[in-house]
């Protein structure tokens, strides 16, 4: 581990649940598709900038590969709010590139976790009976405390975590669900 775990792993995953939780719905329903464009792609880049300095440090085989992901990611999602921006000009075309955007950028970030899977069963093989893992290395990795993500304490993750499932996981979907009980109380 190079990365201290709140400020790297914590948000990744935060971020990376949602965006696969929005892009299963956005994949199921054109409306929603177009209507949440904007915040998915934004996330997503959001996602691609946060990953980048870990996928740098990365000295698996797969580094280029997860940079090459990051970059593809970003591209993406600014492909993604363009199409959003210039949907009506062109509604089927725009409503097609839309699902490549959103089909690349899950296919991008399930294969990424595909990746990482190896790497987590090594570490958990390890692992002896009392419950203790083998040091497969004395100390931390030479780049222990030197990441981007320890330029700042952990509480700034931390704080980050709690506001944005507060806010996307909780508020925005109540939101939701009151302005479309609203729109059909007024119709009616």
């Amino acid at each position: 581990m190079r990365t201290p775990p709140i400020n790297f792993i914590l948000v990744h995953c935060t971020v990376g649940i949602t965006i696969l939780a929005m892009s299963v719905l956005a994949m199921t329903n054109k409306y929603w598709r177009k209507k949440y464009c904007v915040p998915f792609c934004s996330f997503a880049i959001f996602h691609a900038l946060h990953t980048f300095p870990a996928s740098w440090i990365n000295n698996s085989p797969f580094r280029v590969m997860f940079l090459v992901a990051c970059t593809l990611q970003i591209a993406l999602g600014l492909w993604g709010i363009q199409t959003g921006q210039t949907y009506d000009a062109n509604p089927a075309k725009a409503d097609k590139s839309l699902a490549v955007a959103y089909g690349g950028i899950t296919f991008i970030n399930a294969a990424a976790a595909f990746l990482e899977v190896p790497n987590i069963a090594k570490a958990f093989s390890s692992k002896k009976a009392n419950g203790v893992f083998d040091i497969i290395k004395e100390g931390p990795h030479e780049l222990y405390g030197k990441t981007p993500y320890d330029l700042l304490p952990e509480k700034v993750g931390l704080a980050f975590f709690f506001m944005f499932t507060g806010a996307v996981w909780f508020i925005w979907p109540l939101i939701l669900v009151q302005l479309d009980g609203a729109k059909k109380t007024k119709k009616a």
